[in-house]
């Protein structure tokens, strides 16, 4: 997934999940995408595979599953905007 136009935050949502499938454990994290976007992005998916990686090796027959999403500006008037 390409950095979408106008992204200035990644944001991470890790979970893992009981036998029963109710939620065990979640976290999520977020990194401001400045002053190098490529470079943050690269780190953030690298720390959310670390966390991956230990629940894995922790409990290896209990599900993962990770989301990834951006905080984007768009230009122009802030919503919602007021009509004149």
């Amino acid at each position: 997934m390409s950095i979408p136009q106008g992204a200035h935050k990644v944001n991470y949502y890790i979970s893992q999940y009981a036998e029963d499938g109710s939620v065990e454990s979640a976290l999520s994290f977020s990194l401001p995408l400045e002053p190098d976007p490529e470079l943050t992005d690269r780190a953030a998916a690298a720390a959310a595979q670390g966390i991956v990686d230990t629940f894995k090796a922790a409990h290896p027959h209990v599900p993962v599953r990770v989301g990834r999403g951006y905080d984007c500006k768009v230009p122009g008037a802030p919503w919602p905007s007021n009509p004149a």
